[in-house]
């Protein structure tokens, strides 16, 4: 936090033994989640009146990390979409989890992250699938494609007109059916079938999910700081007031309050990669959650004598320890963890659910008047009640309110 700089005097004053320590403070990101942040910076707050920089706390900066503002996320989702008495309300989450069994699928997600997250990228990795064959007019995934830029040549073109093909066929359907805009009133074409509103909420939702995820498992700086803008916006519109804060004051760090050194370091250190293979960063807290896992368990191992020195050795210690462990674990012929949970292919999950809302509830076909039981009134979009306006006067507040701290 701090570096000390020793700088003697003269030759007078060093026959006296004087020394003179200049204290220059480089601040350092304390990442974690919303509590985390919120104590960083009442303990901030609470010693702003000491006399020395050191006191005041001034070296470290609370910032938000990205598992729990996922986690959170997935809580917004599931307040939204998922309701237990939906059970025979077809092509909701209830009634889609009931129909594969994943009975590990529970109403809180941060009661069982990874559970819930399976499934949800389960479903909407269906609903793009009965998407696409609703719009391109399949009656099953085996049978061709029907557009008019999808001629019988289209398979001969070179790989780059294929691509630029492709991604126009995509940005209608996206156009269509996905809507991620804010503070817009204007009606959409599926507001007379409720049931068809749910499913594009559900597909806007996930997509804007699954980007997340991709981005902390690439460890893309940039993509991770995109999403946390829209997730501002979802939490404000959800009334996640704590961490609509932690998300604003995210964004200011990375464009206002932090040099852009800090910037650079805010914005491209929120992931790790405990294997060195591509595709597989995990964010920071969530590896601190595995630490802390393996500093209980040696705690526990300590048993009568846990005391606070005992204690602070082991947190001291942890990454030696486990070094030590996966060492004499491949010595022996172990072959070290992987680091993420093993699954089973979830193609047959995903197969059930293409059949249930794609032939059975049709729920891409527009039909005026549908609507689910325990739905009623859905609109689409979250964003689109919100007062812009509003928003930026809050803006304006936290901004205020962060500048009369500094």
């Amino acid at each position: 936090m701090c570096q000390q700089r020793q700088l003697y005097m003269n030759n007078a004053l060093k026959e006296k033994n004087m020394k003179i320590f200049m204290i220059a403070f480089f601040q350092i990101l304390l990442g974690g989640d919303q509590m985390t942040c919120a104590r960083t910076w009442g303990s901030q707050r609470n010693r702003c009146n000491s006399d020395r920089d050191l006191h005041r706390l001034l070296g470290l900066a609370g910032v938000s990390e990205d598992w729990h503002a996922k986690m959170c996320f997935l809580g917004v989702i599931w307040k939204r979409l998922y309701n237990c008495s939906s059970g025979v309300d077809g092509g909701t989450l209830y009634q889609l989890r009931t129909l594969i069994n994943r009975r590990n699928v529970v109403s809180d997600p941060s009661k069982d992250m990874n559970a819930c997250e399976d499934f949800f990228l389960s479903v909407v990795e269906a609903h793009i699938l009965a998407v696409t064959m609703s719009s391109f007019r399949m009656s099953s995934l085996d049978d061709r494609p029907v557009s008019i830029l999808f001629t019988e040549d289209c398979c001969e073109l070179e790989f780059a007109e294929r691509r630029t093909t492709l991604l126009l066929e995509v940005e209608n359907v996206l156009q269509q059916f996905v809507d991620i805009s804010f503070g817009n009133n204007a009606s959409r074409p599926e507001d007379g079938d409720m049931v068809l509103s749910y499913a594009c909420d559900v597909l806007s939702l996930g997509l804007q999910y699954m980007e997340f995820v991709d981005a902390i498992r690439e460890g893309d700086g940039n993509r991770i700081i995109r999403c946390w803008k829209f997730l501002l916006l979802y939490f404000k519109s959800s009334n996640r007031t704590n961490y609509s804060i932690e998300a604003f004051i995210l964004l200011a760090q990375e464009k206002f309050l932090f040099s852009p050194r800090m910037a650079m370091q805010l914005k491209w250190n929120r992931t790790v990669n405990t294997h060195g293979r591509p595709g597989k960063n995990i964010c920071c807290d969530l590896y601190m959650e595995h630490l802390n896992r393996e500093c209980k368990n040696c705690i526990c191992s300590l048993g009568p004598n846990i005391l606070d020195s005992s204690v602070q050795r082991v947190g001291k210690c942890i990454g030696r320890t486990l070094e030590m462990i996966n060492a004499f674990d491949i010595s022996i012929g172990i072959s070290p963890e992987c680091g993420y949970h093993t699954r089973r292919s979830s193609k047959r999950d995903v197969d059930k659910i293409v059949e249930q809302i794609f032939l059975k509830s049709k729920v891409f076909t527009k039909e005026d008047g549908r609507q689910h039981r325990h739905f009623s009134n859905f609109q689409s979009n979250m964003m689109r009640k919100l007062n812009m306006s509003g928003v930026k006067d809050w803006m304006s507040e936290q901004m205020k309110k962060l500048k009369t701290y500094k």
